[in-house]
Order: structure tokens, then sequence, then C-alpha cells
């Protein structure tokens, strides 16, 4: 059986885009990575349109500043060893979903019910 097109498309990504390493260097957790909740619509429309114009996946990270793997995840994003290949890869888009009561029903248009934050 052959894989889903998302997945074919991924590998076929990272086969003409070099995959990061980070090899043994720190991951620095970020503050805050994530915008006010009100701000999460405008931020994920802004990312596709900027996906439309540049041919670049959308990445939307729902996640909350009290989450620490949230922090840790903003953390790797921004790594000097992955950040360029994200930002040549990924519109990436932040979104708060603060303790599972803002912004749930953007990840429910995406088919997400639940978000990897935990207390």
């Amino acid at each position: 059986m052959g894989q889903p097109a998302a997945a074919q498309s991924a590998v076929s990504n990272a086969a003409t885009v070099p995959v990061p390493q980070i090899g043994s260097a720190p991951i620095t957790a970020v503050a805050h990575p994530y915008a006010e909740p009100e701000d999460a619509q405008a931020a994920v429309d802004a990312a596709f349109a900027e996906a439309r114009k540049t041919g670049r996946k959308v990445l939307i990270d729902f996640g909350a500043n009290w989450c620490p793997d949230c922090r840790v995840l903003a953390g790797v994003l921004t790594h000097p060893a992955v950040s360029p290949w994200v930002d040549q890869t990924f519109s990436v888009v932040s979104v708060n979903v603060d303790h599972f009561n803002k912004n749930m029903d953007i990840a429910k248009k995406f088919g997400i019910t639940i978000t990897a934050c935990r207390q």
C-alpha cells in the first residue's frame, strides 16, 4: 500500500530541502511564543495568504504560553539550526488555545479536537 498524498509530498519535499540537524546544541524554551488569543484567526488567514504567494506549506502550532512542551517546540522552531529550513518550507502561525477555552474553533476547522498542551 502506498503512502497518503501528504506523506508522499513530505517525502518528496524532504528530498529537495535538506533537513536540519541540531546535534548536541541546546534548545531554549521561548518565554512567550503565543500572541493574544483574540488575534488568532487573522494570523491564520495571513499565514495562508503568505503560503499562497510563496508556495510554502502552512504549519499551525496550537499551544499556550503556560505549556512547557509548547514553549520548547517554539524553541526548536526558532533554533538557528532549524529556523532557516522552517522559514523556507513553511508559513508558521502559532495559535494560542490558552486553557483549551480559546481558538478551539480554529482547530476544529482543521479536524483537530484536542491539542498536545498539558497542565
